[in-house]
């Protein structure tokens, strides 16, 4: 293991500092990134009898997010777990 700070330890501070502001999502992308190696990063907002809002999305290599407003914004949201937790109402921390 890297010895601290490191580069993920930098962009979770970075992370923090972003919380409630412009930046805040990209700061966070950085962050898993360099934490977990992942590639893409994709936040949406349910809400009740609509179709997902798209918030953020962002990755390596733009082939990620080719159809996804097409296909997963266009109903295959319908076959996500986690929209079943939303429709469920599943306490927070699920």
């Amino acid at each position: 293991m890297q010895a601290l700070p490191n580069d993920a330890e930098t962009a979770l501070a970075t992370a923090i500092r972003c919380c409630g502001s412009e930046g805040f999502e990209t700061a966070l992308f950085e962050f898993m990134s360099l934490a977990t190696g992942a590639d893409n990063l994709v936040i949406v907002a349910f809400f009740e009898g609509l179709a997902p809002l798209l918030l953020f999305q962002s990755a390596t290599d733009p082939r990620v997010f080719g159809m996804f407003k097409t296909t997963y914004l266009g109903g295959a949201y319908l076959l996500d777990p986690i929209h079943e937790l939303h429709l469920a109402r599943a306490p927070a921390g699920v």
